[in-house]
């Protein structure tokens, strides 16, 4: 009789998929702690377990729950570079509030468990900034995780105005990161605070002048609204004059919670 390390992987999927309980309280992800087990008793069957374990991660269980936002949590980068291998969404913010209770006194698995509100939103770029995971971070945004999602019920600031922020906000209000505004910047591209809302304002107040150089130096759209924005509220003509000969300007462009940047004739 083979061994199950030499049965067709067929067989060993469907072994692994009957190692998990089927009727349980637990969380999907908890479950799996038997497949788990069981891929890492020999290498053949790591390759074929491990894999789908990661595929039934991504595409069953909350977003909340993913290998992608634990490692946002912990700062580890393998487990998001395998899940970019299976497909994660980056930006995927969607919080299931269902069935996600603490089982455990555990500091980590459950620091978003928020059970008066069941609509926060977040990203794992979010997470990491907030939790100082530095090199998630980097590994996120060089693989395209976009700065410009917004958060909700998740920034801890006691701004009025502040209701659905961008990771920039992110990380000048709530990073243990010292250079997170700079990563975001030169990384990823990030240009707005909140929807709307340069983030040069706040650069200047910080004496970041390499920073606002870089983003009034980026050929996007985004990069483009945010000099406009800059260049009408410091009545800075020069700049002003720059910036309207960029293609995919939008002279619309209005500030949140102010209105129009200025209004045309």
């Amino acid at each position: 009789m083979p061994s199950l390390q030499h049965l067709p992987p067929e067989l060993i999927c469907i072994i692994s998929d009957l190692a998990a309980p089927q009727i349980t309280n637990d969380p999907p992800v908890w479950e799996r702690r038997h497949q788990s087990a069981m891929a890492k008793t020999c290498r053949r069957l790591y390759d074929i377990v491990n894999p789908r374990m990661y595929n039934q991660n991504l595409n069953r269980d909350s977003p909340f729950l993913s290998c992608v936002m634990w490692s946002a949590l912990e700062n580890k980068t393998e487990p998001i570079m395998a899940g970019i291998r299976y497909g994660a969404d980056l930006d995927q913010c969607q919080y299931d509030h269902a069935g996600v209770t603490p089982r455990d006194n555990s500091p980590t698995a459950f620091e978003l468990y928020h059970p008066r509100n069941s609509y926060r939103r977040v990203t794992p770029l979010q997470v990491a900034l907030q939790k100082g995971s530095r090199d998630a971070v980097k590994v996120l945004l060089q693989n395209g995780a976009s700065p410009h999602v917004q958060a909700v019920e998740f920034c801890q600031c006691n701004e009025p105005l502040c209701v659905r922020p961008y990771a920039l906000h992110t990380a000048i209000q709530d990073s243990p990161i010292e250079d997170a505004v700079e990563l975001l910047v030169t990384l990823g591209g990030a240009v707005w605070e909140e929807k709307d809302q340069s983030v040069l304002p706040r650069l200047l107040t910080m004496g970041r002048d390499d920073l606002v150089q870089h983003i009034l130096n980026l050929a996007s759209a985004d990069a483009s609204n945010a000099a406009l924005y800059h260049a009408v509220t410091r009545q800075d003509k020069e700049l002003f004059s720059t910036v309207m000969l960029r293609p995919g300007i939008n002279v619309n462009l209005r500030n949140a919670g102010e209105g129009r940047c200025f209004i045309t004739p």
